[in-house]
């Protein structure tokens, strides 16, 4: 994922160095206007970076904020570069937050990397870092995407096992 999405990741690329394993995926399924459906991105083994040692980025860059209160996204065993807000995620705006506690979902597990910033996520109260027994929830593909409109889990015939970073 690249590029100046408003969601996520705003002016930071994301991507795997070899031998990670590829289960890097992004729901792109459902418009990110619709504020009935679940969305999001489920990142794993993978690098999140600036898109190129020119910008001057050290701790601005949020992971992300909710577009709704919807918003699902997780990264997981990613190395984060300095680039990367130290509270990690944060609100849509103060006067409309987005974020709703049990619904939305801003999480990490295992991250590293001079981006990572265990106080500041804490303190900054919008993301969560996971346990290891809230991480089982999330801990495969397999288990994070449904099929539209049955609620079934197992939908990842649609990722790109494949992708080169």
């Amino acid at each position: 994922m690249e590029g100046q999405h408003d969601g996520l990741c705003k002016q930071i690329r994301t991507s795997r160095s070899p031998p990670a394993r590829v289960e890097q995926a992004a729901y792109a399924r459902t418009s990110r206007l619709l504020t009935t459906r679940p969305q999001g991105v489920y990142i794993h083994d993978s690098r999140v970076a600036k898109a190129n040692a020119s910008l001057a980025l050290a701790r601005t860059c949020a992971l992300g904020r909710p577009w709704n209160a919807l918003h699902r996204s997780l990264f997981v065993d990613t190395d984060l570069d300095e680039s990367v807000l130290p509270a990690g995620y944060v609100a849509w705006s103060a006067a409309d937050p987005r974020v709703v506690p049990n619904v939305t979902t801003m999480a990490e597990y295992h991250n590293r990397g001079p981006g990572w910033n265990a106080t500041a996520r804490a303190a900054g109260a919008v993301g969560v870092v996971l346990s290891a027994a809230q991480y089982e929830l999330y801990s495969s593909v397999e288990k994070v995407f449904q099929y539209p409109g049955e609620g079934r889990f197992g939908n990842v015939g649609w990722i790109d096992r494949d992708v080169e970073g």
